[in-house]
């Protein structure tokens, strides 16, 4: 969840937005790697109030009137707690999750093996990443997913194994088999739109991961 703070040294403070299958929530945490680690200061979660579980459009707009109110208490409540700190923090990152029905995600996994052992090098990575992303980009053309009005909001290797066993970073390892997953994601343009005008009226112009 708080991966846009992995490699920071100092404190900073980030605004999670979570929306749920049938609930939205928002959190301000703070991160400081040197002293308390993750705090969270303020959250708040609200329910969707979702009539027609089988049509679409309707969650939809229920999900979105949700997170419109969410995004409301969070200007009203979160930011004004975050203002009353003497450390005078502000916002720096967004992290947007989104959960089914309301995101699809598709992945592909390829490996290079070998009869003997080999150095991993940045080259072999990139051609396999790179692999790995055509792959699932075909698939996602497959399923016509691009004709239902669907956006592309994260593109990324997420999982990275050396002779079967989860690695963090493989280069300049030696190993007999290299694997590598790749995934996509996306969510309705008009979902996703939604999600940017209530986060701009609010956190405009910080950088937005999802």
């Amino acid at each position: 969840m708080f991966s846009f703070f992995g490699s920071q040294t100092k404190k900073k403070c980030g605004l999670i937005l979570d929306v749920g299958s049938g609930s939205v929530g928002a959190a301000i945490v703070i991160v400081d790697p040197e002293g308390s680690g993750t705090q969270t200061i303020w959250s708040y979660r609200e329910a969707a109030v979702i009539r027609e579980t089988n049509d679409a459009a309707a969650r939809e707009k229920s999900i979105s009137t949700t997170l419109l109110n969410v995004c409301l208490e969070v200007n009203a409540n979160g930011l004004a707690l975050l203002r009353q700190r003497t450390d005078r923090l502000r916002i720096t990152d967004v992290q947007v999750s989104i959960a089914a029905p309301f995101a699809h995600t598709a992945t592909k996994t390829v490996r290079y093996t070998a009869e003997k052992d080999f150095t991993v090098t940045k080259t072999l990575v990139e051609e396999l990443t790179k692999k790995a992303q055509q792959q699932v980009h075909e698939d996602f053309a497959d399923l016509g997913l691009e004709k239902q009005n669907l956006a592309l909001i994260n593109d990324a290797t997420i999982h990275i194994t050396a002779n079967e066993y989860p690695v963090r970073n493989p280069l300049d390892q030696t190993a007999s088999s290299l694997g590598l997953t790749h995934l996509i994601a996306t969510t309705s343009k008009s979902l996703l739109r939604t999600i940017n005008e209530s986060l701009d009226t609010i956190v405009p112009n910080m950088p937005r991961t999802y």
